[in-house]
């Protein structure tokens, strides 16, 4: 089978194997030893209801995904010792699996899907890993592009916020190398982060990303000129309930952390920060940021020389934003393949500000999963303390080096 690629799509290929977009990745740990035989067999039963992770870029005047019979790699091995390459080097998939003792580890393209696309084709694969009957394949696939399917010509009579821009990267020190991300997992009780909020309509969003931003501001040089944080709060267009689709979904949305903030207290800076979120998921609001994202994306994609992409791509990613939040939700696995998990992490690349949070909901807990390449080793601390003073209680679990690997692709 043949798919076709969208202008989001098309943005990843041109950026891919760059600085500018490593790959993300889901860690699971399971509670018993992995058996890799029946991890093949789970995975090309996913592969049936969401081809493109069994497919390979092939290009013929446009990009197209070309489906592969039966083609899966999985590699048993110690996760450092892992391919450092995958695509090309891969047989051109776009993913690289692989399993040692206990925990499985599973790396992708976004040319693919977002973190949420990967987590729910990852649920079916557990799903029959944990011994689930899996519903029969229907088709057609959901695999519309999210951003054509929201656009519309029409969408400009839409109340906008004015994007105030965050602080210069070079005000917060960074490793340029991007080779190792810094990783922190934060639990904490989903209550202990809503209940500082007396209103009704409360927002762990709202609550989190403000506090960051404080976090971040403490530890900006004397000399910044300005001490705004931008932050850039992924919106996952699923939740309209207009798309259930496998492929990219999240789009951008900015809000940026300003002075007088600090003089607020924490109810009032959550109903801004709750407001703005609001406006944002807004279906006009959608639909006017979509439409945006396309034709801005469609120009830098017929930017000629190619060779001029990268550059200019690295250039607006230090303006952008000072960080990336991601609120992902519940997580998307059934009661009964939980039940074999003992944990689950959710690595995104720190590809803008240098720091990609993902926050995930178990039970009654939120988890953070915080992706970083800080020069400065306290930052983290600094947020944990700042919620501390909230009586938010967050509880460092996990603290590694992730090695990340590189989709490689035949230059077009």
């Amino acid at each position: 089978m043949k798919f076709n690629t969208g202008v989001l799509e098309k943005y990843y290929i041109k950026t891919v194997g760059t600085k500018l977009e490593n790959n993300p990745a889901i860690k699971i740990v399971m509670k018993e030893e992995v058996n890799g035989e029946l991890l093949k067999e789970a995975f090309l039963e996913a592969v049936e209801r969401f081809p493109l992770f069994g497919s390979v870029l092939k290009y013929d005047k446009d990009y197209n995904f070309q489906t592969l019979e039966e083609m899966v790699n999985i590699y048993n091995v110690n996760f450092d010792e892992r391919p450092t390459s995958f695509g090309s080097c891969n047989d051109g998939l776009l993913y690289q699996l692989s399993y040692y003792e206990n925990v499985i580890l599973f790396e992708w393209s976004n040319i693919v899907t977002d973190e949420k696309g990967a987590l729910l084709f990852f649920g079916i694969l557990l799903d029959y890993y944990t011994g689930q009957e899996l519903e029969p394949v229907h088709y057609p696939l959901p695999l519309e592009h999210a951003i054509e399917y929201f656009m519309d010509k029409k969408a400009t009579n839409v109340k906008q916020v004015q994007e105030i821009p965050g602080f210069n990267q070079k005000d917060l020190s960074y490793d340029k190398e991007l080779r190792n991300t810094n990783v922190h997992i934060l639990k904490v009780k989903k209550e202990e982060v809503l209940k500082i909020i007396t209103k009704e309509e409360k927002n762990t969003t709202a609550v989190l990303v403000p506090l960051f931003s404080r976090a971040l501001r403490k530890h900006l040089k004397d000399t910044a000129k300005s001490k705004n944080v931008k932050v850039n709060v992924r919106l996952d267009v699923r939740n309209t309930e207009e798309i259930h689709s496998y492929r990219n979904c999240l789009i951008t949305n900015h809000i940026t952390y300003v002075d007088r903030y600090d003089n607020l207290d924490i109810n009032h800076v959550h109903t801004i920060y709750n407001t703005f979120l609001n406006l944002a998921e807004d279906l006009d609001a959608i639909k006017l940021s979509c439409t945006q994202t396309y034709h801005r994306l469609q120009a830098l994609n017929t930017i000629r020389p190619k060779f001029l992409v990268k550059p200019i791509i690295n250039s607006i990613k230090h303006k952008d934003s000072n960080y990336t939040y991601t609120n992902l939700g519940k997580i998307p696995f059934s009661k009964e393949a939980m039940a074999f998990i003992e944990s689950v992490h959710i690595n995104s690349d720190p590809t803008y500000g240098e720091c990609a949070i993902n926050v995930y909901e178990l039970d009654e807990y939120l988890y953070l999963n915080i992706s970083e390449n800080y020069l400065d080793k306290e930052i983290i601390s600094s947020f944990i303390n700042i919620c501390s003073e909230f009586e938010i209680n967050l509880e460092e679990i996990d603290n590694y080096v992730f090695k990340e690997r590189t989709l490689v692709l035949e230059k077009k």
